[in-house]
């Protein structure tokens, strides 16, 4: 059992010779798990934040957020793969929730926009890319002008050709 108290030196000296400390000989090295293994361990659901339109005095789209168990890990790169394939894999399966959601949305007669996140390291690869894209287009038509993409993890030093381009395809297909 873990505990933790606030000791002098003196007293963490003396606490270190003593008997009752059990030391472990080799500490393991903590496994790291590929991105693949990870991503659908830890999304748990989608949350949504609303975004509030001025004009419309209304909340009209949501941040798509992923949840996890653990929230520490919310937000963090350990959270969200950086590898291309990894990404991309953990952005459509974010899609595929988010669509859900909307279309439960669409079918009680409400409408809001959904903004859900897509990684730079994915959507800025042409490979990836077109199954991103694909998966956008086959969208149903009362659904594709509700899901807007928001480009994540993009370097401060992206050359501006590739954010232009990644930015242009995106934008028409979502």
């Amino acid at each position: 059992e873990a505990f933790a108290e606030k000791l002098s030196l003196a007293e963490f000296e003396a606490a270190i010779a003593g008997d009752d400390i059990e030391f472990v000989d080799a500490i393991p090295e903590p496994t790291k798990a590929s991105d693949a293994d990870t991503q659908s361990d830890i999304i748990t659901g989608l949350s949504y934040f609303p975004v509030w339109d001025a004009r419309m005095e209304a909340a009209a789209s949501y941040f798509v957020e992923p949840t996890c168990p653990d929230d520490s890990l919310r937000g963090t790169k350990a959270f969200r793969p950086e590898k291309a394939d990894a990404r991309l894999e953990f952005d459509l399966q974010i899609l595929d929730e988010a669509v859900k959601s909307l279309g439960t949305l669409i079918e009680t007669g409400s409408r809001c926009a959904l903004i859900f996140p897509a990684g730079f390291s994915s959507a800025s690869l042409p490979r990836t890319r077109a199954r991103f894209v694909t998966a956008l287009s086959q969208l149903p038509d009362a659904i594709k002008p509700l899901v807007w993409v928001r480009l994540e993890g993009a370097p401060l030093n992206a050359p501006s050709s590739i954010m232009g381009e990644t930015g242009r395809i995106l934008m028409g297909q979502a």
